[in-house]
Parts: structure tokens; sequence; C-alpha cells
């Protein structure tokens, strides 16, 4: 199997339902779940526990990835999910609010980002499955040559509510309002897609999918229409 010309990147701001459908196409198809988002968070985590962050943030990009390089990472899908660094378990700590935004901060990062790079690229190439690849820049920067690539919207107010609901469910939105909430993510998708590193933006040969007025099967529906007319010979 081409390691690279059966990947299919999905990107897309937060919110707008990426790992939601990620999940259910790999689980349809049998493919293999890369979630860039959860790379991020785990390196987030760990570099503000064993660094001081504001000092990691004015190194050098081959500064920081010197201290990351040889970091241990265990990324699994099947049979549960795991992400590990140096064996520690970062699994339940990633999707809180707090961890969002400190990704944010941290993921501008060059050195950062080409330690994550780099992990997505060998998870793929250990893979003997068709990958799903979700992330910000996996169709422009990391896979630019993949087979398919699909690129999510959807408005601020629409993702800010999912946000809030999905922390309401998990009884992690504190004293956190809507309002808050899409403020926050405003400002995240400002700082994504102005960075210099990797910016956030659709490639060119990528499908869009404004997932605003769409539910979930709907927007699947529209998944398994492109998959199954594209991906034929894999399916």
């Amino acid at each position: 199997m081409d390691k690279i010309t059966n990947v299919i990147a999905i990107d897309g701001p937060s919110g707008t339902g990426k790992s939601s459908i990620t999940k259910a196409i790999a689980k349809k198809y049998n493919f293999f779940h890369v979630n860039s988002g959860s790379l991020f968070r785990a390196l987030a985590l760990y570099i503000n526990e064993k660094f001081d962050l504001e000092e990691i943030l004015r190194k050098t990009p081959d500064e920081v990835y010197e201290l990351l390089k040889t970091i241990k990472v265990d990324y699994q899908k099947i049979p549960i999910f795991i992400v590990a660094l140096d064996g520690e378990d970062y699994s339940e700590r990633l999707y809180s609010h707090e961890v969002s935004d400190l990704t944010s901060k941290v993921s501008g990062h060059a050195g950062v980002r080409r330690k994550v790079d780099q992990t997505q690229r060998e998870i793929v190439a250990k893979s003997e499955m068709v990958c799903l690849v979700e992330g910000r820049d996996i169709g422009t920067v990391v896979f630019p040559d993949a087979r398919l690539k699909f690129f999510l919207t959807a408005s601020a107010e629409v993702r800010g509510q999912r946000r809030f609901d999905q922390l309401k469910d998990k009884d992690k939105l504190g004293d956190l309002s809507l309002d808050q909430i899409i403020k926050d993510i405003e400002e995240r998708d400002e700082r994504d897609s102005t960075r210099v590193i990797a910016p956030l933006k659709k490639a060119d040969d990528a499908i869009e999918i404004d997932t605003t007025k769409l539910n979930f099967d709907e927007v699947m529906s529209q998944f398994e229409n492109i998959i199954e007319d594209k991906m034929k010979d894999v399916l």
C-alpha cells in the first residue's frame, strides 16, 4: 500500500465536527484514525508540565525540536484510544477548555509542529490500513499528496454552541459561558489562520463541507458518497 496516496486528509478549525465524522468513517470502512489534535494536546501538556512554557516558546525551532525529538510516542486507536508520551498516558486529560487554549499557543511553534508532523508520518508509515488523518494542516503541509482531502467549516457561533454542549455533557464546563467559548474560538481561529508556520487554510484540491446547517447524518452522507466514489479500489 502506498503510504502517502492512501491517506485521507480531513482539515478544518475546531468544532466543525472533524473528530465525530472521522471516528464514524474510520469505523464504517475500517480505516485507521490519526487525530493530530490529540498529539498536539498531549505534547502541550507534556511541555507545560516538564518545562517552563514561556521559556520554551522563546526558544528557536531547532532548540525545541532537540528537546522533543527523543520523546517516545505511543499512539493507538485500536482496540482503545491511547496517547502516551515516554510511557505516561495523557488520553483522559486532553479535552478540557484549558488544554485547548494551551494547545493553540504551543502548536504555533515550528519545533513543536516538526515533532508532531514527524510523528504522524511515522504512524502512517507503520499502518497497513488506509489512514484518516485529522487536523488543521494535514492536506497542505503534512500530507500534501494525500489521495483525498476534505476541509470542514462552520460558523463560530455554531461551533461555540457545540463546544459548550460537549463540555456541559462531560461536566467540564466550570464557569465558562457560551459567549466566552465563542470568543476563545474566534481568537484561536485568528491565531491558527495567521501564524507563519503551517497556517490553517483549505488546500486547493480539498473538498469543502460547511457543517453549520447540517446534522451529523447529513455530513456523514456527503462523506460516504465521496469516499465510495473516489476510493472504490480500497473499500
